[in-house]
Parts: C-alpha cells; structure tokens; sequence
C-alpha cells in the first residue's frame, strides 16, 4: 500500500510540475523503478532486500526533488503550477527522508525504531518529523539516525520558511478584471485606475 501510495505522489508531482515534457525518460524510470521497488520491498522483511530497496527508492526521490526544484526555480513568473511544484517538491523530501529510515531500519544492526515496523510507519514517522509535529509515538533509536531525524526536521522548516514563503510572497494571481499581472510589473503601478 505504502509503494501504491509513494507511486501516486509521484505521478502528482510529474502531472503538477510538467517535468514530463522535458525529461519523459527519467520520469518513465523513476515511476517503473519507485513501482518495482514497492512491490519488491511490500513483500521483503525487514533485512538486506527492504533495506537496499529503502535506499534506491530515496536516491529516485532525491533526483525527482532536484529535478522538480529545478523547474521551479526556473520559472520567469510565480503561477499557481510553481505552487504547486513546490509544495510537490516538499512532498518528495518526505519520501526521500522514509526511503533514508527504511535503509536504516533494514541494514542497520540496530531497528531504526528498536523493533519491527511496517514499511508504512517509515513515511508517517517521516512526515511528522518534516513537518515537526512530532507526536512521540514513535522514537528514532541510534545516535546517527537521531542525526538524520534532526536534519530532516531543519531541512523541513527551511523549505517552508524560505521556498515556499518567498514563492507565495512572490506569486501574482490574476487581477480584478481577470488579467495575468505582467511579469515583474507589481499591480498598482499599471498607469490605470
């Protein structure tokens, strides 16, 4: 359920940012490899498979992340689809931080957690650490994991305070008479009433 879900996330991401028309290949691959990677670690046990899966899975979420911030750091003009892009980008750290606990969870001696989680409770953990929510139901066990828990906490209040707030800051919806702002021309300063 976990990898049907990841897949989905990433099919938003590739339809919200339009990074299809300029990378479809590497798009193709990283909806077949995320897919694949689902279905082989759905079935595995928390040992090497579930492990290295994790990891491959957080590398493709890595390179959507980079190609999708790419896009929208591109853009000339702050539209609702750089919003979006951005809050998709957002999305992926979180699964890319989940591919992160997963590794650890299935190569580290230690359980990421102490004991046996379902693949599921990766993305939860993940999710609530991003956003720093942190409900304490679940605890990170290990010095190094406790690290990337940390990072992924700052990493997610980074994003929001920086990306995301000086994108909305910046984004120009459409005027009172239903016309797109010029680009970079504030609204006020048209020459008109």
């Amino acid at each position: 359920m976990a990898g049907a879900l990841e897949l989905a996330a990433l099919a938003l991401t590739v339809l919200a940012t339009g990074v299809i028309r300029d990378r479809w290949a590497q798009v193709a691959l990283a909806a077949g490899g995320v897919g694949a990677l689902g279905a082989v670690s759905e079935t595995a046990d928390q040992g090497l498979v579930f492990g290295i899966a994790s990891l491959v899975a957080a590398a493709v979420f890595a390179v959507m992340f980079v190609a999708v911030m790419t896009r929208v750091l591109r853009q000339q003009a702050v539209t609702i689809q750089t919003l979006f892009g951005a809050v998709c980008a957002y999305e992926l750290l979180g699964f890319l931080f989940a591919g992160i606990y997963g590794g650890f969870g299935g190569l580290a001696s230690r359980p990421f957690f102490g004991g046996p989680v379902n693949r599921s409770t990766y993305s939860y953990f993940s999710y609530i650490t991003l956003t720093t929510a942190g409900f304490g139901d679940y605890t990170a066990k290990g010095d190094l994991a406790r690290r990337f828990v940390a990072i992924e906490a700052v990493v997610g209040q980074v994003f929001i305070a920086t990306t995301l707030a000086r994108l909305v800051a910046l984004f120009k919806g459409p005027s009172r008479d239903g016309r797109e702002p010029a680009s970079g021309t504030p609204e006020g300063d048209r020459g008109g009433p």
